[in-house]
């Protein structure tokens, strides 16, 4: 199930990527938004797969995973940033790296 929605996430980046330069309000608020409802079959899956591997110290593992997600988030957005562009190609390309390369750590888990 995650792997099929990570696919449906990489499939609205790549979307969204082809038409970030001249897309407008609607169809970017469409595409974002399609993205971002996906993130509600992932969260709760890959937390659950996190915290199973250490069913003594969950809070802990649970306290550093939001760590990591927040860190992150961070990190690519100030790189999104550095790309300054007056299209949403930039943001379009991160969505789609991050995309993929949760699909590629879920194709290599276990």
């Amino acid at each position: 199930m995650i792997k099929t929605a990570v696919g449906l996430q990489i499939l609205f980046a790549l979307v969204f990527v082809t038409v970030a330069k001249d897309s407008g309000l609607y169809l970017t608020l469409f595409l974002i938004a399609s993205y971002i409802s996906v993130n509600a079959f992932i969260y709760g899956n890959t937390t659950a797969l996190v915290l199973e591997n250490f069913p003594k110290n969950a809070e802990v593992a649970s306290a550093l995973s939001g760590v990591v997600q927040f860190g992150l988030g961070a990190l690519i957005s100030t790189l999104v940033v550095m790309f300054h562009s007056y299209s949403l190609f930039p943001i379009a390309l991160s969505l789609l790296f991050i995309s993929s390369s949760s699909f590629m750590i879920l194709r290599f888990y276990k």
